[in-house]
């Protein structure tokens, strides 16, 4: 592991919390003239401002009177909405409970490795889905299926970008 990908898991540890890190795919660096970039994707357990923040949009979706014209979704029922109320989901008794859903995080890097500007890091990080674990392993693999890139995608389980963190060798300098 290099230098670079070394900065870049610990930005994304830094932003979204090691701890919370389920997994972590790394693509391929690019490199194009004079700049490199990176990208992750990153899944990760809601803490508590995703959860509020799913809770509450699902309530404003469900807070309107039912009464609009324009939607085919509009309810047939004259029963009013009550957004506070569970929608109860079916389960058949012989099917597996739903898998939990993690936050996506999407992870970009670039550095400029030539010219007067060299050296320069710009990182970002932003939640883009939610999903359960598999799915995020699939996509993942599918990505680099119709990239054609002949590296594989890397796979780190959270467990392993712990370890990585705390082993001193490892470690970024500060």
């Amino acid at each position: 592991m290099d230098d670079t990908r070394a900065r870049f898991l610990t930005a994304i540890a830094g932003r979204l919390g090691a701890d919370r890190i389920v997994e972590l795919h790394l693509f391929s660096p690019i490199r194009q003239g004079a700049v490199e970039t990176g990208v992750a994707v990153v899944a990760v357990t809601p803490g508590e401002d995703e959860a509020q923040g799913g809770a509450e949009a699902q309530a404003q979706w469900g807070a309107g009177d039912g009464e609009d014209a324009e939607s085919p979704y509009a309810p047939t029922s004259t029963v009013p909405l009550d957004p506070t109320m569970p929608v109860p989901v079916p389960v058949h008794p012989t099917m597996p409970p739903p898998a939990p859903r993690l936050v996506v995080f999407t992870a970009r890097y670039r550095l400029t490795r030539k010219g007067p500007d060299r050296g320069k890091w710009l990182f970002e990080c932003g939640a883009t889905a939610d999903a359960p674990l598999a799915t995020v392993d699939a996509v993942a693999r599918g990505v680099t299926q119709r990239s054609k890139d002949l590296t594989e995608t890397e796979r780190l389980s959270g467990d392993q970008l712990r370890t990585l963190l705390q082993d001193p060798a490892w470690r970024m300098p500060a």
